[in-house]
């Protein structure tokens, strides 16, 4: 990050983030973030794959008390602005915004990954890609969620 922020210095950089949803963690890592000259940080409360199964990314984005409480800690330990990744996959995501807003975030972030499959394949109805016949979890993002996201402004 920091060749980055050298190679463009008028160009704002922000370091997207997530940690385990202990308050220790999170003030380890905003210094080391500090120090790669990135001009904010993205608490990362969206991603619905991998990271979920360890109680990070969107498994913190559907408990609007996390929210709050997280983006407290970062306000607390970090002189950057703070952006809040919400989650698509909640059903109301006016609850996580405000808790967000009540924790002192700087802005929100819509949308990250849609839980979903991938593909289909239209023949068989499996879920695409396929592994020896059987289908595969993924996420559906890119500008195909555009809508989808507006509808949640």
């Amino acid at each position: 990050m920091k060749q980055v922020k050298m190679n463009w210095p008028d160009r704002a950089l922000i370091a997207s983030i997530m940690v385990p949803c202990v308050e220790e963690s999170w003030k380890a890592i905003l210094p080391l973030v500090e120090e790669t000259g990135a001009d904010g940080i993205e608490l990362n409360f969206g991603c619905p794959h991998g990271m979920s199964e360890r109680g990070m990314g969107s498994a913190v984005g559907q408990v609007p008390e996390y929210i709050e409480m997280v983006v407290r800690w970062c306000k607390q330990y970090t002189r950057m602005p703070v952006i809040t990744k919400l989650t698509p996959n909640i059903t109301d995501i006016r609850k996580p915004a405000r808790a967000a807003h009540a924790g002192g975030t700087d802005a929100v972030s819509l949308i990250n990954t849609i839980n979903s499959i991938t593909g289909v394949d239209l023949d068989s109805f499996a879920p695409q890609p396929t592994i020896d016949g059987k289908g595969s979890h993924g996420g559906y993002c890119g500008p195909a969620v555009k809508p989808i996201a507006m509808n949640m402004v």
